[in-house]
């Protein structure tokens, strides 16, 4: 039992970066993938191409740390094509997860699942871009798997899925079926004697390394 006293609690809640919930209605997956497809969107900076997924009406967006380069800010293409520069709020690149914020509000979104991370065995939901030109809308796909397991690698806890995950995808969601994010896509395993094998650092994950709390 480790104790954590008044002062710790409240310098950890200090440097907690707060972010509103997602306010749409959680969703019927796969019957309104539809609406899911609306809140991923294609992340570009320097010659880093990925996916990410916004997860506040006001332009929050989680995606992976490697689809950032150092040297140019991020600029973020929405389902619709709209292109808009993006904030990079908070970056852990041991992790490898980001925070962006986009301009304005009003955006389309999908809620995160707060609490325990889903069991083994449960069904979830991969989504795939299909990263076009200039103006071009998206084309996104999504797969369905399963939560094959968890692995902890250098002591970070990483979701492992066999839901088919294309190149382009790393920095996506993995949904659950009420089309809340339980992971953001991070690694794509190729190779002989591996099919299908990809891993997501869970949201509970995300939230330590990127220290958030969710309003």
């Amino acid at each position: 039992l480790v104790s954590v006293t008044s002062a710790e609690a409240a310098s950890d809640l200090a440097d907690s970066l707060f972010v509103p919930r997602c306010k749409a209605a959680s969703l019927d997956l796969p019957a309104e993938t539809p609406r899911a497809l609306e809140a991923v969107v294609v992340v570009q900076s320097g010659g880093a191409l990925g996916s990410g997924v916004i997860v506040s009406d006001e332009g929050h967006v989680l995606t992976a740390a490697h689809n950032l380069s150092d040297a140019t800010g991020p600029i973020v293409r929405l389902a619709s094509g709209m292109q808009l520069p993006a904030e990079v709020l908070r970056r852990d690149v041991a992790s490898d997860v980001a925070l962006l914020e986009l301009p304005g509000s009003g955006y389309a979104c999908v809620d995160v699942k707060v609490g325990e991370a889903p069991a083994s065995g449960s069904d979830l939901y991969a989504v795939n871009l299909g990263l076009l030109g200039h103006g071009e809308q998206n084309r996104s796909t999504v797969s369905r798997g399963v939560v094959s397991g968890y692995q902890t690698r250098e002591g970070r806890r990483y979701l492992q899925t066999d839901a088919s995950i294309n190149p382009g995808s790393s920095g996506g969601p993995l949904l659950d079926r009420r089309g809340a994010v339980v992971g953001i896509v991070v690694e794509k395993v190729f190779g002989v004697g591996f099919e299908g094998l990809g891993f997501a650092v869970p949201v509970r994950e995300v939230e330590r390394a990127l220290r958030v709390a969710w309003e």
